[in-house]
């Protein structure tokens, strides 16, 4: 060989080398996701909920601060992330290892119902509406045990498909294909259907609800509810899988006046009433849940011009009120601070970001 050559084998050699060195190194591959998880369910406030409530509510701003990638995932794939959660929690040491945990996730962005499209379809979204019709709490088959007819084997089989049973397709022990389904010894699952209509839309959605969410009494018709969850589709229908659900007051007292009124016994526009909510739903709507700068529609937060601390009267106005996105919000008060917020600072920062 040539010089040239051999240097050129070296090289290859030496990057083949390299390759094996990472793939053999685990401190160089990423953690996955039930790792950063167990990381995050160990920190002291967390494990401390866990440990102590039967519900554990999750802030997406708590996942956020965390860790980006799990806040991501969170809302483009949210089925395989309550998984990577379930697993998690199994893996670390909690005081009471027999508790049962419900995660929920809160503090959504909000997005209008009428806004809710096929491409969100598997993703996590949160959306307000009116309780129109509810059904009875039931339940719904969630493993079913089926016994051969043959050999008398059982087989445990996953219900994934909420129409259709789904049945052993051949006998480990015999081959039979012949099975029956021994109802006392499989495991059930508490189900329930709300239907809601959107604000300022006709368009209604079913929302699936499971386990820990159903009720007798908790829900009631022309009731406003927050719904977080999963979107799906049901043959040609989408439906919400709810992860979340908080009930809010009747249709009559979300006009804007009456959000005052309802607030009077708290604080005006408590950014956990149902006021400052239905203030956030509605600059929602009306901007389209875009972003004034960049036009980005994901993840919008809503911004108050007038600062929320030293403007009380006009927490819940909606001209005091403008989408960002999520980067912007947070660029605008790495600048000019929260408490100082005022229409003169919002349209210097709007004609930097728009230069």
């Amino acid at each position: 060989m040539t010089n040239n050559e051999n240097e050129l084998v070296e090289a290859v050699k030496k990057g083949l080398s390299d390759v094996c060195d990472k793939m053999t190194n685990n401190e160089n591959e990423p953690k996955t996701t039930i790792a950063l998880f167990k990381e995050f369910f160990s920190s002291t406030p967390i494990k401390e909920r866990l440990a102590n409530e039967k519900i554990c509510y999750i802030s997406l701003d708590e996942i956020e601060r965390f860790h980006k990638r799990l806040y991501d995932i969170l809302l483009e794939k949210p089925g395989d992330v309550f998984i990577a959660m379930s697993k998690a929690i199994k893996e670390i040491n909690l005081e009471n290892e027999d508790h049962d945990f419900n995660i929920r996730i809160k503090d959504v962005p909000i997005t209008p119902l009428r806004d809710i499209t096929s491409d969100r379809v598997g993703q996590l979204v949160s959306t307000v509406g009116i309780i129109k019709r509810i059904t009875e709490p039931s339940f719904r088959l969630l493993n079913g045990v089926f016994e051969c007819s043959a050999c008398m084997r059982l087989h445990e089989v996953e219900q994934n498909n909420i129409n259709n049973l789904i049945e052993p397709s051949l006998c480990m022990e015999c081959g039979s294909r012949s099975f029956r389904l021994l109802l006392e010894e499989s495991e059930y699952i508490d189900v329930q259907k709300l239907r809601i209509k959107g604000l300022n839309t006709s368009r209604e959605i079913i929302i699936s609800l499971e386990g820990g969410l159903i009720s007798f009494d908790k829900y009631k018709i022309n009731e406003t509810a927050l719904i977080t969850g999963i979107l799906k589709i049901d043959g040609k229908r989408q439906l919400i899988y709810c992860n979340n659900i908080e009930t809010c007051f009747k249709k009559e007292n979300i006009l804007p006046d009456a959000s005052f009124e309802l607030d009077q016994d708290n604080n005006i526009g408590d950014r956990k009433s149902i006021g400052y909510k239905q203030w956030m739903n509605d600059i929602l709507n009306r901007d389209d849940s875009t972003c004034v700068i960049c036009g980005e529609k994901r993840a919008p937060h809503v911004h108050h011009i007038f600062s929320y601390k030293n403007h009380m009267g006009y927490r819940l106005d909606v001209e005091n009120g403008v989408v960002l996105c999520r980067w912007h919000h947070h660029k605008y008060h790495d600048i000019y601070g929260k408490e100082t917020a005022n229409p003169v600072s919002l349209i210097e920062f709007l004609k930097e970001e728009l230069l």
